[in-house]
């Protein structure tokens, strides 16, 4: 073999080796292109999905009450929400507020952008007797045999929702009313002065009324 046919050769070989280098990197280059672009089609149907939270606030109705907020934080709608109370309710007549939550969270709603819904979920009566008040829950007075009317201190709860296309989502909390403790509450109410619509007593009344609506959406957020 002469000295042409041998540069030739050791070509050829470069060549091939070259070629299957090439190859290799344009199989990597695009197995990496799939894998990112699927990343990004997950990132953004993550980004657009609805994401749908239960969480227990202070009650607006009353010191020591409690209640559920359901908000789809999400970008998109919440179809079909149902929350399952996994924590046994108590099952009779006296406990009404009980009842009206196995009523309410037995059928599904949806939620669009943005959205909550809010429902009284608990009052501590111990605490509320010993304030010397009285709270009215339903038709009757609330039990005075009874700890707390409504859902238990610790409700284990599962949250399914859908998308607009029919994907389905689970979660599940336990919702703890018994660590919220003291919660700042607004005041209970201005006192007014003798002599009927005064120009004080109308000043009183407006900052009574910008107290609550601050109390409010303290409590939404």
């Amino acid at each position: 073999m002469t000295l042409t046919d041998w540069l030739t050769a050791v070509g050829t070989v470069v060549m091939a080796l070259a070629t299957g280098a090439l190859v290799l990197m344009a199989w990597s280059a695009w197995t990496t292109a799939q894998a990112t672009l699927s990343q990004m089609r997950m990132d953004s149907a993550a980004a657009a999905r609805p994401y749908v939270s239960a969480r227990v606030v202070p009650g607006i109705g009353a010191p020591d009450s409690y209640d559920i907020v359901l908000q789809n934080h999400g970008r998109s709608t919440a179809r079909g929400v149902r929350l399952d109370i996994r924590t046994p309710l108590p099952q009779d007549s006296v406990d009404s507020l009980a009842s009206s939550l196995q009523t309410r969270f037995a059928e599904t709603f949806d939620l669009v952008p943005g959205e909550q819904l809010r429902f009284v979920w608990a009052a501590d009566l111990e605490a509320l007797q010993k304030q010397g008040i009285r709270i009215q829950i339903g038709p009757n007075d609330a039990p005075k045999d009874r700890a707390h009317v409504g859902a238990e201190k610790h409700t284990d709860v599962a949250l399914t929702y859908a998308n607009e296309t029919g994907t389905t989502y689970e979660s599940t909390a336990t919702l703890r009313w018994d660590l919220l403790g003291a919660t700042a509450i607004s005041q209970p109410g201005v006192k007014l002065n003798a002599g009927g619509p005064t120009q004080s007593n109308f000043y009183k009344l407006g900052q009574e009324l910008v107290a609550a609506v601050n109390h409010l959406r303290r409590g939404m957020e």
